[in-house]
C-alpha cells in the first residue's frame, strides 16, 4: 500500500502539483490508513477540493468550521483554505476527492464565468466550506456530477477531460445556484488566515528550537492574547498545543521513512527529552515510537 505524506512549504502550502498546467484536475481515492498519522493534516492550495467520503468517517476542519462526515457525505473546500481531515470510525475511512483549479471552470479572470460564477466565493472570505448531504436533492445531484468526473478522471481516455470539465461545470452550476441559502457563518467572523499562516512559516522554520509564544506573535506582528486567538480560531488548539503536534507528526514521519535511531529523531523533531517526547507520540498515535516504525502502512 502507497504512504502518503502530504508534503507542504512553511505556511502549509501543499507542495503537489494537481493534473498538469493544460489540464489541472487530480482525482484521488484514498484510505486514512495510508497516512502517515492516519490523518489529512493541516494544508491548503489554491484548487478547489472535492471530497467524498465513501466508508468509515471524517472530520473535516476547515479553519474555523468543523463538519463531521459519514459515507455518502461530501464537502467542498475553498480555494486557500486551510484545512483538516481526520479518522473518526472504527474501520478505516476511504475517501475520494478531486481537486481542481478555478481556471478549470473559468478559462481565464477576465471571463465573464469566472468574474460571474467564480471570483465572488473565491473572494468571499466568509466562504470556507460547504458541507453536501446525500439527504438534500440539490446536494445528491451535485455528489452524483462530482462521482462521475472522479469516475473518468481516475481512468484516463481520449475523451475524458472534456466530460470531467463539463460534469465539474454542472456542479459549479449547482453549487451557485443553491448557495445563499446553504453556507454556514464562519463562527466569529472572518479567522486571520494571513497571520496564521505567518505563525506557521515561523514553527516550520523553528521547530527544532525552543520556541515562545512570543516569538510566534512577534512574527505576525500581534499580541500574545492575540496569538491565541488565532490559533484557537483557526485551528482550534492553542499555539503550544499546535507546536507539539506538528514536531510528532514530523517524528512520525522520520520514523516511516528513514532507518535513524528514535533517538536522533526525537532531537530532529525538536524534542529535548527523550522520555517525554515517548510519552507525548503514545498519546497522540496509540503506540511507541519503535512500534509505530514496525506497523505496515
Amino acid at each position: 500500500m502507497q504512504v502518503y505524506d502530504i508534503q507542504t512549504d512553511a505556511q502549509r502550502r501543499e507542495k503537489m502539483v494537481h493534473g498538469s498546467p493544460d489540464f489541472p484536475c487530480a482525482a484521488y481515492d484514498e484510505r486514512f490508513s495510508a497516512f502517515i498519522g492516519h490523518e489529512v493534516p493541516w494544508h491548503w492550495h489554491e484548487e478547489l477540493e472535492a471530497v467524498i467520503v465513501c466508508e468509515g468517517r471524517t472530520l473535516a476542519e476547515c479553519c474555523s468550521q468543523r463538519f463531521p462526515l459519514g459515507p455518502g457525505d461530501g464537502i467542498l473546500i475553498n480555494s486557500n483554505v486551510l484545512h483538516r481531515l481526520t479518522w473518526h470510525s472504527r474501520e478505516d475511512c476511504r475517501i475520494i476527492n478531486l481537486v481542481f483549479h478555478p481556471l478549470l471552470l473559468g478559462g481565464t479572470e477576465q471571463s465573464l464565468v469566472y468574474r460571474r460564477y467564480l471570483l465572488p466565493l473565491l473572494a468571499d472570505e466568509g466562504f470556507a466550506a460547504l458541507p453536501l448531504s446525500p439527504a438534500v436533492s440539490w446536494q445528491t445531484e451535485a455528489l452524483e456530477l462530482l462521482r462521475r468526473a472522479f469516475e473518468l478522471r481516475s481512468q484516463p481516455e481520449d475523451g475524458q477531460p472534456l466530460l470531467v470539465q463539463a460534469y465539474l461545470l454542472a456542479f459549479w452550476q449547482r453549487v451557485t445556484a443553491n448557495l445563499p441559502a446553504e453556507v454556514p457563518p464562519r463562527p466569529g467572523g472572518q479567522p486571520p488566515q494571513d497571520r496564521i499562516k505567518k505563525m506557521l512559516a515561523y514553527i516550520a522554520g523553528h521547530y527544532r528550537e525552543k520556541l515562545e509564544v512570543s516569538q510566534l506573535a512577534a512574527a505576525a506582528n500581534i499580541s500574545q492574547s492575540e496569538c491565541y486567538r488565532c490559533f484557537q480560531r483557526c485551528l482550534g488548539v492553542s499555539p503550544i498545543r499546535y507546536l507539539l503536534q506538528y514536531r510528532l507528526q514530523k517524528a512520525a514521519g522520520l520514523l516511516r521513512q528513514t532507518s535513524l535511531p528514535v533517538t536522533t529523531v526525537c532531537s530532529e523533531a525538536g524534542f529535548s527529552h527523550p522520555s517525554y517526547f515517548a510519552r507525548q507520540f503514545q498519546l497522540l498515535y496509540g503506540c511507541s515510537p519503535s512500534a509505530f516504525r514496525r506497523q505496515e502502512p
